[in-house]
């Protein structure tokens, strides 16, 4: 095992035929030989590599994946979903379609977040520059992104 000093503080470095692993007190990061990320655990949060993304499990449990192509999966559904700023939204409909409720969320910005849900159960959310926020009770907050966001689903 090699050692780096990076701003003075010590990594472990261990090197195999398969990529590395870099350490930093309780924080790990792992590459392939390409230098590709294939996992890390750092402030209690977990990335490990699947076929086709990443799944990111935070301190809660709660789990979300990340596709190659931007999108978002929530795989841990929330119990109950907020707003971040009301003032921010500019249109909000609900529209009923047999057993499933879908709302729509428009923010000043033009992000937008669709909401569904089957038989009174969350079922799914998708949107676009949105900004999202998942406690450590599973509720998810969701609101206005100044920026460009991935496509976010769960």
């Amino acid at each position: 095992m090699a050692k780096l000093k990076i701003d003075g503080r010590e990594v472990d470095v261990n090197v195999g035929s398969g990529g590395a692993q870099f350490t930093l007190g309780d924080s790990t990061v792992k590459v392939d030989a390409e230098g590709n990320l294939l996992g890390a655990q750092a402030f209690g949060n977990t990335i490990e590599r699947v076929e086709d993304g990443m799944v990111i499990t935070r301190p809660s449990g709660a789990k979300m994946k990340m596709a190659d192509d931007g999108t978002i999966t929530l795989l841990t559904l929330p119990k109950s979903v907020g707003l971040l700023d009301l003032s921010k939204v500019t249109n909000y409909t609900i529209q009923g379609e047999g057993d499933s409720t879908v709302h729509q969320v428009t923010f000043a910005d033009g992000g937008q977040v669709q909401l569904t849900y089957h038989q009174g159960q969350f079922a799914s959310l998708s949107g676009h520059r949105v900004l999202q926020r998942l406690n450590e009770e599973h509720e998810l907050f969701i609101g206005q992104s100044a920026e460009e966001k991935p496509a976010l689903e769960a």
